[in-house]
């Protein structure tokens, strides 16, 4: 009876943990293109029939220890053409311990699609092409500004503390 009762307390326990996860941090979930047994399909204007994803995500950030906002410039050649966009970026810089399993979570994930989530919304859904090891990480979006509030809760992420 006390076994049956610890597990299930365990998985209750679990199962909050990875809800608060999903309102409270920055959730990366790798995107599959086939059905995910318990996972959802994303198919929206922004991110339109992007792939399934699991129910829990696969890797969240619940503390930063720097958020900022930038512009992103990428420059490309193509046949002899180059071409210039500059796009608005949010950039965090991770805890040396956070940094450490984000670099191992990305290095697993080469080549693959992360949906980048915050509080259930989407905003980013990059190719991981290489590991990302510097602890920092720049969010941009072709399609323009993230909203002030979701900066916000970003930068939420930042523990506050008076020395």
């Amino acid at each position: 009876m006390k076994r049956t009762f610890c597990i299930v307390l365990i998985l209750l326990l679990a199962r909050c943990l990875s809800v608060s996860a999903d309102t409270n941090g920055l959730c990366f979930y790798v995107v599959s293109d086939a059905p995910l047994k318990g996972g959802r399909f994303i198919d929206t204007a922004e991110f339109p029939k992007l792939g399934y994803i699991g129910n829990a995500p696969n890797y969240v950030l619940t503390r930063l220890q720097e958020v900022w906002t930038n512009d992103v410039t990428s420059i490309s050649r193509f046949e002899g053409t180059v071409t210039t966009n500059t796009y608005p970026a949010v950039s965090l810089k991770m805890w040396p311990s956070d940094a450490e399993g984000f670099a191992a979570f990305t290095r697993q994930n080469i080549d693959r699609k992360l949906l980048v989530m915050l509080r259930g919304t989407p905003l980013v859904a990059p190719t991981v092409r290489a590991a990302i090891e510097t602890g920092t990480l720049e969010l941009a979006r072709p399609k323009g500004r993230f909203p002030q509030t979701v900066i916000g809760n970003i930068q939420g992420l930042v523990p506050y503390s008076v020395n």
